[in-house]
Order: structure tokens, then sequence, then C-alpha cells
């Protein structure tokens, strides 16, 4: 610095102004410098590389119990495919279904003017075909292959706008309405189609006076507003029985009326189009065994029919709220399949798919919007080569440690839409498992 000054001092006499304020600035400026010397620039850098920390954690032994709803949505809405049937399961007892569903007609090449002006020489046949659900969820559940079946009309209509449930009372629509079929028929999977003969009959009720008055194409459901399929009441022994589900948005599920008129044999095609309304009534007898499935405190049963799920008790955000503010790589909460009691549905042993929910302070049930760790966006945890089911819940654990939600347990259900009658059990305790991935900084 002072060699700096002394090359200064003779510029200054010699008035060279420029000179004097450039050596000037470099003196000020190395000055500023040598004051905090290196350190100042690594200080700046190595603060921010070391406020960065990745940690590991895994939360285990939470409480879960199995909790049994009375009353479920099985409408068209949450309910893809309809059951039907009868199955003694060994855990969940006794499991029941039955559907009701609608038909249009939506063909407008049919001439209803034909039925309206008695222009029928005969009636030939009513041939009704069910579609089965054979899909990667499986469409039979038990080993029996005859069902004894009741068909009815149904006298009242479903309404439009009206939700329905697993535990609708059915006997305002069938109370005066005609049982048209009461017979075994062979159910074989295999097949793609169940096919039902029904008595000509069927005809007699859209000759109806009041029926004919209001026949139309557009309005044959204001008409024919139905049928209830029923499994005949008799329970099967322990593991036998059977449910097998149809798919009755397929076009191969219909009735076809057969006749002949002055013009020809002609056939009238019904189908469960898209304004149809149609839902499932389950029964089970699974709150007889309610105790002992609370008192099993290693396991939770989770069935559709049975209405049974289970509820988590897990609160990561007491254990990482000292470890603020962090963001959460990856959490995972797994659970375990206990493949030694499961082991009793040859035809369903697991659910596919998994619904993971949680429940806030105030009871409000919402679903989570996780990535899957297969990579779909879904909602739901799905079945992996182990056994093992787990759901990514990054976003919602991150959610709860920013506050935005709140928790007070997680919900675990099968996916009604698909898997209702699949049955899973799973261990509790130390297998369940909150496995949490964080940077903290």
């Amino acid at each position: 610095m002072i060699i700096i000054m002394n090359i200064i001092k003779p510029m200054l006499r010699k008035r060279n102004n420029f000179l004097a304020t450039f050596f000037f600035i470099l003196l000020i400026t190395i000055s500023l410098t040598s004051c905090h010397k290196n350190e100042g620039i690594v200080s700046d850098i190595n603060p921010l590389e070391n406020s960065f920390s990745n940690h590991e954690m895994e939360l285990k032994n939470f409480k879960a119990e199995t909790i049994i709803s009375d009353s479920i949505a099985t409408d068209e809405f949450n309910c893809a495919y309809n059951y039907f049937g009868a199955y003694q399961h060994p855990k969940f007892g006794l499991l029941k279904s039955s559907f009701a569903a609608q038909f249009g007609i939506y063909n407008n090449n049919i001439d209803i003017s034909e039925i309206k002006t008695q222009s029928i020489t005969s009636f030939d046949s009513v041939s009704l075909s069910l579609a089965y659900a054979n899909n990667n969820y499986g469409s039979f559940l038990g080993s029996d292959t005859v069902k004894n079946v009741q068909i009815y009309m149904l006298s009242n209509p479903i309404i439009g706008t009206t939700s329905y449930f697993n535990n609708t009372d059915m006997f305002p629509f069938i109370a005066s309405g005609n049982m048209i079929f009461d017979a075994s028929i062979g159910i074989n999977p295999n097949n793609s189609v169940l096919k039902i003969n029904l008595p000509t009959s069927f005809f007699n009720y859209l000759l109806l006076p009041d029926n004919l008055d209001n026949l139309t194409t557009d309005n044959v459901k204001g008409v024919f507003k139905g049928l209830y399929f029923k499994f005949k009441d008799n329970e099967p022994s322990t593991g036998l029985g059977n449910i097998f589900s149809v798919d009755l948005r397929n076009v191969s599920s219909k009735i076809e009326l057969g006749y002949t008129s002055n013009t020809g044999k002609k056939v009238i095609t019904m189908t469960v189009g898209a304004d149809c309304r149609r839902f499932n009534i389950y029964n089970s007898n699974i709150k007889s065994k309610i105790t002992d499935l609370n008192t099993d405190t290693e396991n939770i049963y989770i069935q559709g029919f049975a209405s049974s799920s289970a509820k988590i008790y897990c609160n990561p955000y007491s254990l990482l709220k000292d470890s603020f503010p962090i963001a959460i790589v990856k959490a995972n909460l797994e659970f375990e399949v206990n493949n030694d009691l499961l082991g009793i549905d040859a035809y369903f042993p697991y659910i596919s798919k998994l619904k993971l929910w949680y429940i806030d302070e105030n009871d409000n049930v919402t679903y989570l919007r996780d990535e899957l760790v297969n990579n779909e966006f879904a909602v739901g945890g799905t079945i992996s080569s182990n056994k093992n089911y787990s759901f990514n819940i990054s976003q919602t654990l991150q959610y709860l440690l920013n506050n935005k939600i709140s928790i007070k347990c997680f919900l675990i259900t099968c996916d009604n839409r698909n898997n209702i009658p699949r049955s899973v059990i799973l261990k509790t305790g130390n297998n369940i498992k909150l496995k949490i991935k964080y940077t903290k900084f």
C-alpha cells in the first residue's frame, strides 16, 4: 500500500488526475479485500452447502383397527360391475349380493308402432344375456357352478337423481312386481356371456293398457322399469357358494325380444345405456363376527361386500416437527399381507388395489392424490410381487408438515369400483411401516 501511495504522490504533483484516480481505486479495492482475506469467498459457499442434509426414518408400531360401515354407495357411479350370488366366507361370514338395472331401446329403426297396433302374430322368445366381467380383477368368487336365481320385474322406477346403497330396501321396488324367473342356472365364467331364457310373458307387461299408451322408443324406461336379480335364499356351507360379476355396460349384455308380425320375424334389443341406472345390494353377517375381528390385535380385515375397512393412527408430524424446516423427498406407507390367513379364497386371493384416505380433525374423509410406486397416478396402492401394499404419501405428508391439512388417522379400503368381491388381511403393529426420506435445511 505504501508503494502505491509513493506512485500516486508524484502524479498528483504533475496533475495526472486520471492515473491518480486509477491507482486510488485499486488501493481501496485491495484494502477491502485484504480485510476479509480469502475466507469471505469461502464463507459465502460452504454454509449453503452444509445447510442441506439428507435423512431417512422408518416409523413402526402404529395402532390399527377394523371398522364396519353400515352403508356404502353401490350405484353405477361407485361400482363398475354388478355382483350376484352368495358365498360363505371363512373369515367374513355369509356374503350375498343382488342387483337391479334399467334397460332401454337405443335402435331408432325399431318400429314400436307394430307392438302398439297389435300386428304381432306370435311372441317367440325373450333372451337375457349378461356379459361376465372378465377382466384383470377377476369375475368369480367361490367354487360352485350352479345357482338358484329369481328375477323380478320392478314395479317402481329407479330414480335418476337418487343415490343407492348396499342396504337399499328393495321391497318398494318389487312389492307388486312380478317374478318372471325362478330356476337354477349354470355358471361358467370361462364363457364370455351368461344366457337365460325368460318366459314370453315378458311381452305381456309391455302390452298392459297403461304401458302401451306410454310406450315409445324414448320412454321405454318409463314403461319397463327394470329387472331385479336375486339369489334364492339359502346359505352355502363354509367355503362354498359363488358370487360372480357382470359388466352391464358391455354390448353383449342385453335383452332380445323375438316376435313375428305380419311383416316377418323381428327382434327388439334392449341394453343398459349411459342413461340407465343400476345398483348393487350387499348383505353380510360380518357384524356377528366383529367381536372376533376387534379382539384380533395382529390383523386388520378389508372386504367390500362386508363393508369392512381399517383405520391406521399415524402422526408423523409430532415426530418430525423438531427437524423443521424439511422437504419430503419420498414417503411410503407399507402394509404386509398375512399370507397364512389369506389363502382361503382360491378365486380371489388378493385385492389388487387398495385405497388410502385420510381423516382430518373434523372427521372429513379425503382421498390422497399421490403418485403410486409404479408411476401411475391413481388413488391407491397396488399389490407387489412380495404381496405387500405400498402407498406413496410424499405430497400428503409435505402438506401436513406445512400445516395445509390436518390428519387424525388414515383410512384404508378396497377399491369399490373393481375389487368388491376380494378380501385382504393385513398385519398390524411393526408390520405397518412409514418410510420417509427427507432433506433438512
